[in-house]
């Protein structure tokens, strides 16, 4: 997948389609924001990268906030994910499940739901 967002976009995190570009990623525009995979390493800014998009996939992922082995994760819009947390009736994006804890910041292995995948509170 293609990045040309003007920045580098990081191993282990979400991305979404970007339309600006013929087969672009972008980080999330926000939790609800459809989700393409996870990329596998640093995209660089004007360059092709891999990301993951296969569902039931086990990949690693970077987390924000700490999380428990099972809990339902979502996007936050740095590309991270968190414990899936919505109010009734607000639609968030499920990213996967959480195979281990983790501590805010670490690099975890998750199943990933695959793309575009939703939940609501």
């Amino acid at each position: 997948m293609y990045n040309g967002t003007g920045a580098d976009i990081g191993a282990n995190l979400c991305v979404m389609d970007d339309s600006s570009v013929a087969d672009g990623v972008k980080l999330p525009a926000a939790v609800d924001s459809p989700i393409k995979g996870i990329t596998r390493n640093t995209i660089k800014d004007g360059e092709w990268g891999d990301i993951v998009v296969a569902a039931g996939s086990t990949i690693p992922v970077k987390n924000t906030g700490g999380i428990a082995k099972g809990a339902r994760l979502m996007p936050q819009t740095n590309g991270t994910v968190a414990t899936l947390s919505a109010s009734a009736g607000t639609n968030v994006s499920l990213v996967g499940l959480a195979n281990e804890a983790a501590s805010t910041g670490e690099v975890s292995e998750m199943q990933f739901a695959g793309p575009a995948a939703s939940r609501q509170g």
